[in-house]
């Protein structure tokens, strides 16, 4: 039975690799088409101004601060609540002078991005709700601790806020 086995084993190969020959091979997957993007390109990309060494300049950082409090003026004010009355008012900063104390690297930031501390002289004018006529000023202006974010715009090659 070995005997006979074996040339039976080897004829039944030969008939297995002879029909796995004739198959024509598969068509090849469809060819990738490329397809028009939907954003536009940009031709070039614009010069990049690197991140300047050390932190930012006081007259920068001031500047900054300045444009965030005449936002709040644009806005009409900043709305308070009196938590002891319940009191509803809208007071109007305006800055007197600042100066910038110190800024901190922002941790695990990319590089240019700063937390400044300033001490501004402030005061604030009580807005009346109904004609948005100031009052006259009753309070004189303090000196507070104030805080800005400033990062690198590498685009415009300018400190903003942020």
């Amino acid at each position: 039975m070995n005997r006979l086995s074996t040339p039976v084993a080897a004829v039944l190969a030969a008939l297995l690799l002879a029909g796995c020959s004739r198959r024509e091979a598969p068509p090849p997957p469809p060819a990738f088409e490329a397809t028009r993007s939907v954003l536009p390109v940009p031709a070039a990309v614009p010069p990049q101004v690197p991140v300047p060494a050390g932190e930012p300049p006081e007259a920068d950082v001031v500047r900054l601060y300045t444009e965030e409090i005449d936002a709040v003026r644009a806005a009409g004010g900043l709305p308070l609540v009196v938590t002891a009355t319940g009191t509803r008012i809208t007071v109007m900063p305006t800055l007197h002078r600042a100066w910038k104390d110190d800024c901190r690297r922002v941790p695990q930031s990319a590089p240019g991005h700063w937390e400044c501390s300033l001490t501004v002289k402030l005061a604030l004018e009580r807005v009346d709700p109904e004609g948005m006529a100031r009052r006259r000023r009753t309070n004189e202006p303090s000196v507070q601790g104030a805080r800005v974010f400033v990062r690198w715009d590498a685009a415009a090659g300018r400190w903003v806020r942020g």
